[in-house]
């Protein structure tokens, strides 16, 4: 993020104290005031609309939106440049041939021998020169017969990004494995992972009695968790309200599988609000009126799911960058 650099005066005190001290003639040097930085007057703006992402270049016009041009997929813009979210190569794993051949049971002149798969997942795609920035390799396939992976694009506010990553795997057991994740990620520094912001020590124990509340309010979770919950922290997610981004924190509680809903499919899910700021440049915390005039113009159903501030010289890549066909699993 630009910093305003700005400039430092020497007060008249502290120059006599320099004539004082030197004995020397000591010249008053005058800076000039750095000019204010310009008001942003153009974004990417990205939301779902019945299950398919969506993004829009929005520009200020007086009190008015432009949507100048859109895209059929979601883009983030960010300082590093425009990243499209896209399903693509994530890496390779080694399945297993077959149940049998995990248990050591194969069958007589059946080949164990692994099978070599290519794993794709959504992943963020800079439009600019293709780089890849995603949720990591899958790891190891060891013991695994089948393997796939889903990735959501929750929400964004410039390059800090929360998608949500679903593996589904089946190791041969009654039924299959679910492993939810909730990452950050960070497209403007770092380009890749962020540490989850986690609330202050003197906040989470009311969060925690917040959570158990709703629990046990919840008229459809009696008979499905203890009685009384026992909430656990599991991610934090950006939320809006009324214009300006906060943190919200979900927490989960032990439930069978029967009637687990939650991550992995052995829990139950409530999500708390709060007044915390997420962890991003004090400009974002608040969307500007230009992009809220825009998204009364989305249909009801549309989801916003976040914007960034955009510079003028990406307008033609947003404009003109090739959209790949989709691949399986989209």
């Amino acid at each position: 993020m630009t910093r305003m650099l700005r400039a430092v005066t020497l007060s008249t005190m502290f120059t006599a104290a320099l004539i004082s001290a030197f004995g020397c003639n000591v010249q008053r040097v005058e800076y000039a005031q750095a000019e204010p930085e310009a008001p942003r007057t153009a974004a990417v703006v990205w939301w779902q609309e019945g299950g398919a992402y969506r993004s829009a270049w929005v520009e200020a016009h007086g009190d008015e939106p432009t949507s100048r041009e859109r895209r059929p997929e979601a883009v983030i813009a960010t300082g590093n440049g425009l990243w499209a979210f896209r399903r693509t190569f994530a890496g390779r794993m080694d399945l297993a041939a077959s149940c049998a051949c995990v248990y050591g049971t194969p069958e007589p002149h059946e080949s164990c021998a692994p099978h070599p798969t290519s794993i794709d997942a959504e992943a963020f795609v800079r439009l600019s020169d293709g780089r890849v920035v995603g949720a990591g390799s899958p790891g190891s396939g060891d013991g695994l017969v089948e393997f796939g992976r889903g990735v959501d694009l929750e929400s964004s506010l410039g390059g800090t990004t929360v998608i949500g990553i679903h593996d589904d795997v089946y190791a041969c057991g009654a039924h299959g494995i679910y492993s939810d994740a909730i990452a950050w990620i960070d497209l403007d520094e770092r380009l890749g992972p962020l540490p989850s912001p986690v609330p202050a020590s003197e906040g989470l124990s009311r969060l925690i009695s917040t959570a158990s509340q709703q629990f046990s309010d919840d008229e459809e979770m009696k008979g499905c968790i203890a009685d009384p919950p026992n909430p656990e922290l599991y991610a934090a997610h950006l939320a809006f309200d009324h214009g300006n981004a906060r943190l919200a924190y979900e927490f989960t509680t032990f439930a069978p599988y029967y009637c687990g809903e939650g991550p992995g499919h052995y829990s139950r899910a409530t999500t708390v609000p709060s007044s915390d700021e997420p962890p991003v440049a004090a400009e974002l915390h608040t969307i500007p009126a230009f992009v809220t005039a825009f998204l009364g113009t989305l249909p009801k159903n549309a989801r916003f799911g976040g914007y960034g501030f955009a510079r003028n010289s990406d307008f033609t890549i947003f404009a003109s960058a090739p959209i790949p066909p989709p691949k399986s699993g989209t």
